[in-house]
């Protein structure tokens, strides 16, 4: 009976609220799209999407034995009919019917926010659940090509070397009874990058509010470390979603809230991107073990990677190198939008939802012992996809300026080394000998 309610919530979950959802988004977002709607009939993309949709889920039902539900996944593998020719012809099918809706009712939102977004959420789904788990039971049986990865295969060697060899290069200095670690000076240069475009994209005034939001990212990220990851008491951890959360209360205190979280939007791919450097050397956010080919070794016995996962010589997922090279686009996406003067929101929530994204799916492969898992996904998939949804609600906010031009006038280099050496600290200076409550960075 249990079983029966939740697979009819599930199934209404997504027959009714994702529809009345996305629906509802593409209203409140219309004005903010302005381009114009191409010509095409709505017919044929409804008439194809729900062939396909329909289809897909009367081939798990017949062949598979199920329903298309991943909380109760079918118990056999379909890869015959429209699986042999399309991986995944129900999410095809719905991002064609997202594209007849939008088609119908003239909507731009639709067309060139909802739909796009949708598809990258279905992929995110599909790389950070799906395959996974048809990998865990079905073998080798299940695997496709992911025709969308494979530009980036004569590129992998050479990258998953420099991120091998960033991840064995730690170095430590002692002075006295203080420690300076190399990896810290990672998080200093994407605060310092990350300063420098948020003081060019704000006016000089802001530059306090700025340098306040930095002290609460920071602060943010260092509790909510001890509290969520459950760290040993005189370590001094940092998490993403806590510095998140603390730069965008910050930000709400001021007038200027839309622009110093527009800004900070902006900056969030490199400021990441460079935090995932330090990562590599640290050895957090590891991946989980992999083909030889595919996954980097960790040496150092520093890195967290041997000392808690006890992982030595073990080829690991580069997730840390996914993050990066996700962060790479995600920051061309937003600079493209800021130099088209786009709403603020837009590039608020667009952040949010492409990180998100982006997150689930470099979840699924990482592999630290200490992450807790929730009805089937980590803790951080579940906050990844709230991410998604945050952004969907910032979008709909309204009476929000458009960003304005980067001004290298505006930019507070002062401010940005001030920045630097706050977060090297932070992040890679402690005192190994002392007992006190954050006083280590990692343990003896």
């Amino acid at each position: 009976m249990k079983q029966a309610l939740a697979k009819l919530l599930y199934a209404a979950l997504f027959i009714i609220g994702l529809p009345a959802l996305l629906i509802f988004w593409a209203r409140h977002t219309e004005s903010l799209i302005p381009w114009p709607l191409p010509g095409w009939p709505a017919l044929p993309f409804a008439a194809a999407g729900a062939f396909l949709l329909l289809g897909g889920m009367w081939q798990l039902w017949r062949t598979g034995g199920g329903l298309p539900m991943n909380a109760f996944p079918p118990p056999r593998l379909v890869t015959t009919g429209l699986f042999r020719l399309l991986p995944h012809p129900i999410y095809t099918g719905f991002a064609l019917l997202c594209v007849a809706a939008a088609l119908a009712w003239r909507s731009s939102s639709g067309l060139y926010l909802v739909t796009p977004v949708v598809v990258l959420c279905e992929a995110a789904l599909v790389l950070g659940y799906e395959r996974p788990d048809l990998l865990a039971r079905f073998g080798p049986n299940a695997r496709r090509p992911l025709a969308i990865l494979r530009p980036l295969a004569p590129l992998w060697p050479p990258l998953r070397a420099v991120a091998e060899l960033v991840a064995n290069s730690w170095r430590e200095w002692r002075i006295g009874s203080v420690r300076i670690i190399n990896h810290g000076f990672y998080a200093g240069l994407g605060t310092f990058l990350g300063l420098c475009l948020i003081t060019a994209a704000t006016p000089p005034p802001l530059a306090w509010p700025v340098f306040f939001t930095l002290l609460a990212g920071v602060a943010g990220a260092g509790l909510w470390a001890q509290f969520i990851e459950g760290s040993p008491r005189l370590l001094r951890p940092f998490g993403f979603y806590g510095g998140l959360l603390g730069v965008t209360l910050a930000c709400a205190l001021f007038d200027a809230r839309f622009l110093l979280w527009g800004a900070h939007s902006l900056a969030g791919p490199i400021v990441q991107a460079c935090g995932r450097l330090r990562c590599l050397v640290q050895g957090c956010c590891h991946g989980a073990p992999c083909a030889a080919h595919a996954g980097i070794v960790y040496r150092r016995p520093e890195s967290r990677v041997i000392r808690i996962a006890h992982l030595d010589g073990v080829p690991l997922h580069a997730t840390q190198l996914y993050s990066i090279l996700w962060n790479a686009a995600t920051l061309l996406a937003l600079a493209a939008l800021w130099h088209a003067a786009a709403p603020l929101q837009i590039i608020s929530a667009l952040w949010l939802i492409l990180n998100g994204a982006g997150r689930f799916v470099e979840e699924a492969y990482r592999g630290e012992p200490q992450t807790r898992s929730f009805a089937g996904l980590r803790i951080y998939q579940w906050l990844a996809a709230a991410s998604v949804l945050g952004g969907i609600a910032v979008s709909c906010a309204t009476g929000v300026p458009t960003a304005p031009p980067l001004t290298l006038a505006h930019l507070n280099l002062p401010l940005a080394l001030a920045g630097f050496l706050l977060t090297s600290f932070a992040l890679g200076v402690d005192f190994p000998g002392s007992r006190r409550r954050f006083a280590r960075l990692t343990q003896n």
